[in-house]
């Protein structure tokens, strides 16, 4: 007779260590895909904005390069939260034509607000047609720069700033400051003035906020 040889196979032992660890080189891999899904959709989310924010600044930076001086007193009016100016108008139909363009500082957002300039005053508010400028998730915050560069938190004269700054902030803290430089038209008699008042100017600094 032949000898009766045993089948191979697995124990039971052996079975319970390969199910566990399968189980744990599964978590492992379910974990690293998490973690890498996690970090593509924050990298994709940042991208967005960055792309968002971006469009907004070259809108924002087409606007007030284009801002005009003397036409009206006072021709350009800012504060922390919102500014207000006349521009070549943005339509290409019509030539000459001048705009009211105000930017407003709205939750994340810059509400652009524009209308037809019919040389009244800046100050009095007309319907208007309106757009946001998208920056989520930074909060935002404008200040202006005179001839030297000194920052002031209000501006309002006969002609822009020489600079309008945009604060960012981002949630985490961090602030990123764009600095956008105007095409300053200044009157003739200015080059011969001493003082911003001398000027039709009336800027405000951070501090005690009196004229300077």
């Amino acid at each position: 007779m032949r000898p009766r040889h045993p089948q191979a196979g697995f124990t039971l032992i052996e079975m319970i260590v390969t199910l566990l660890l399968t189980a744990i080189i599964m978590t492992a891999l379910v974990s690293m895909t998490s973690q890498w899904m996690r970090l593509w959709s924050r990298n994709a989310e940042r991208m967005g904005h960055v792309a968002s924010v971006s469009t907004s600044l070259d809108r924002l930076s087409d606007d007030l390069r284009t801002a005009l001086s003397a036409i009206v007193m006072p021709a350009f009016i800012g504060d922390e939260n919102a500014l207000v100016f006349v521009r070549v108008g943005s339509d290409p139909l019509i030539a000459g034509a001048l705009e009211r363009v105000e930017l407003r500082i709205q939750d994340q957002d810059i509400i652009r607000m524009s209308a037809p300039f019919r040389g009244d005053s800046l100050k009095e508010a007309t319907q208007s047609n309106s757009a946001p400028l998208h920056f989520s998730p930074f909060t935002l915050r404008f200040s202006y720069l005179g001839e030297q560069d000194q920052v002031f938190a209000r501006w309002e004269g006969l002609r822009p700033p020489s600079a309008i700054r945009l604060q960012l902030k981002s949630p985490a803290g961090d602030e990123t400051m764009f600095v956008i430089r105007t095409s300053v038209d200044v009157p003739a008699y200015c080059a011969r003035v001493k003082t911003y008042a001398d000027c039709g100017i009336t800027a405000f600094d951070n501090g005690a906020g009196g004229s300077r």
